[in-house]
């Protein structure tokens, strides 16, 4: 991204096109996310209505001057569930091909996109297997896939066993120190964390926040277990900050380091999920079951990777 941004400021001799590949890629993100919407058979206005939400999300906005790749990523992420809609919809074999190509692409923009690829890939990989025309090689197919799934990772394993148990800095290896019980305490006092940054009040008017965050903030402490003190400074990432320990009455900051995604993302998401997964249309039911796995099995791997609470 770094390198692409310097290219383009050399051509063009305006640091403006710093950010061009971000806004064009929030472009794209929103005629994908329109076309996705067509796919499961909403209408235009509903799709168009789905596309200006996820506008409004306030860290996609403000990607747009970040060289994170975040958004890039996303990005390509979301072509490769469209094409894959269009596969699993009979619309031509050759979407699936750029399905693949998409999510190789998001692969290889950022690493965090490896977190997303168990559940595409098994997804791709079970669209392909419906479309065959010869069952009879079904079995050769798994064998020779599990084979390779071992091959494979028996050699991450002994690549993340030379290099402290990680690869590209990503830990695949538990710690031997970090009991089980560690885990589950970090696990439960971050997701807790995650919940509350969730039900975000991002863009709103300050007045309202600060009317807002202590009924919030009463609320949560209310839920919790006795002796769940999420202000604690425990379970943070290394070297943190003060802009990334965690409070209740934190102010606000708009920022690609702090903001997520507002009021809309908790107030619509939960129930455009409900809504789809007992949906008349089977096409709705089985993109929110990929949806729903996508977000569990990624947010498992993000409390698994990350070794403490990180608001980004």
């Amino acid at each position: 991204m770094h390198l692409q941004a310097v290219w383009l400021y050399s051509l063009g001799k305006n640091e403006n096109l710093f950010a061009m590949i971000q806004w064009f890629s929030l472009l794209v993100a929103v005629v994908t996310i329109y076309d996705i919407s067509r796919q499961l058979k909403f209408s235009p206005t509903q799709s168009l209505l789905s596309a200006l939400v996820g506008l409004s999300f306030p860290v996609i906005l403000l990607q747009t001057y970040s060289f994170q790749g975040d958004l890039t990523v996303a990005t390509f992420v979301l072509i490769s569930i469209s094409f894959g809609i269009s596969f699993a919809r009979d619309k031509g074999s050759d979407t699936v091909v750029w399905a693949l190509v998409s999510l190789l692409l998001s692969i290889t923009t950022k690493r965090g996109a490896y977190l997303a690829l168990p559940v595409l890939g098994v997804t791709l990989l079970v669209l392909l297997v419906r479309r065959m025309r010869h069952k009879k090689w079904f079995p050769w197919l798994f064998g020779s896939i599990f084979f390779l799934i071992v091959i494979f990772g028996f050699l991450i394993y002994n690549y993340a066993s030379q290099h402290n148990g990680t690869i590209a800095d990503i830990p695949l290896i538990p710690n031997q120190n970090d009991s089980i019980n560690h885990f589950y305490q970090k696990a439960s006092y971050n997701s807790a964390r995650f919940l509350y940054q969730f039900i975000g009040l991002d863009g709103l008017p300050r007045f309202l926040q600060n009317e807002l965050i202590p009924g919030k903030t009463q609320l949560f402490t209310n839920l919790l277990p006795k002796g769940m003190d999420l202000n604690q400074q425990i379970y943070l990432q290394p070297g943190y900050d003060t802009s990334e320990i965690f409070g209740y009455s934190a102010p606000l900051i708009l920022s690609v380091e702090c903001a997520w995604f507002g009021p809309l993302a908790f107030l619509l998401l939960p129930l455009a999920l409900f809504i789809s997964l007992f949906s008349k249309q089977k096409v709705r039911r089985r993109y929110a079951v990929v949806v729903l796995a996508l977000f569990v099995l990624f947010f498992i791997l993000v409390l698994f990777q990350r070794p403490g609470w990180d608001p980004d």
